[in-house]
This record gives C-alpha cells, structure tokens and sequence, in this order.
C-alpha cells in the first residue's frame, strides 16, 4: 500500500510539474495535466475545412455515431453485461474515430482537435479494457476502468466544447 501511495505521489507531482512546461496561459489548468498521459494524436491528414465547415463536419460524425450508439442495447444491470455491450460499442467508437481522423481542423483549431482525437482514442482503450474486467466478472476493476473513463470524458468534453464541437462532447 506504501508503495502505491509512494507511486502515486511521484506521478502527480511529475505531472504538475510537467503540465507547467509549454503550456499556452489560455491553458494552465488540470486539463494540462491529463493531456500529458494523453497520447498524441497521428498526424492530421484530409482535406482542409473552413473552421465552420469543420465544426458542421466534425458534429455531424459525432452526433451520427452518438445516435447509434443510443440505438443499441446498451441495457447493464450486472457487470458481465459490460462484457456483451463493449464489443459493439468498440467497433462503434473505432469507426468514428477513424472517420474523424480524416479530418484536418483548420490551425486556430488544430491544437484542441489534436487532443480530442487523443480523448478519443483514449475512450476505445478504456473500453477494450472494460471488456476484459467485465467479462472476468472483475467489480473492483470493472470500477476502476469507468473511473478513468469518466475522468477521459470530462477532459473531452472541455476541450471540445472550447473548439465548439459540442456534438463531440460526450462519452454515451
């Protein structure tokens, strides 16, 4: 147990001290923090959009896919019903991904659409996780996925909402 909190204690610390690092001032926040685990987006590729046809684009494959992700069988009364959820929610996540990848964001949006694509592919991780946990009847690591996954989603949702992607905002 001493370890953990001796583990944990150096990885904030590393992290607070790094979030300072490069950081614009608009951004000096505990966002700065999470990015630094955040793994980089692949280099954007696409063809280039206008910022309001980029946000039109961008919301509409968000919204697309949030609608079909509503529309499955999303019922979980029981922690193995994460195991038969997560594989159609995986294919799900990973096709929007890949067609928001396509996506070049014009450059006073790229920084931000750089870490929303990084949330992103941080969500289908966590889900390909959640699968693994649920589908061994793991409660304890089942809870400590969703945990990271709730706090994924909340860096999300900022980033995208301050690049007005607010059909990107959520984690369904």
């Amino acid at each position: 147990m001493r370890a953990l909190f001796i583990t944990v204690t150096v990885m904030a610390g590393i992290a607070v001290i790094v979030s300072g690092c490069g950081s614009d001032a608009r951004r000096s926040t505990a966002t700065d923090a999470k990015q630094v685990t955040a793994r980089p987006a692949a280099p954007l590729r696409g063809v280039g959009l206008s910022a309001s046809q980029f946000d039109a684009k961008a919301n509409s494959i968000c919204q697309k896919f949030g609608a079909e992700l509503a529309a499955g069988n999303n019922s979980i009364r029981k922690t193995q019903d994460f195991a038969r959820v997560v594989p159609a929610r995986v294919a799900i996540e990973q096709a929007e991904l890949a067609q928001l990848s396509r996506l070049r964001a014009p450059a006073p949006l790229a920084n931000d659409w750089h870490w929303v694509l990084s949330y992103k592919r941080n969500i289908v991780e966590e889900f390909i996780k959640l699968g693994g946990v649920a589908g061994a009847n793991d409660e304890r690591g089942t809870r400590e996925v969703l945990a990271s996954m709730a706090s994924i989603g909340e860096f999300l949702a900022n980033v995208a909402k301050r690049a007005g992607l607010d059909g990107c905002t959520s984690v369904a």
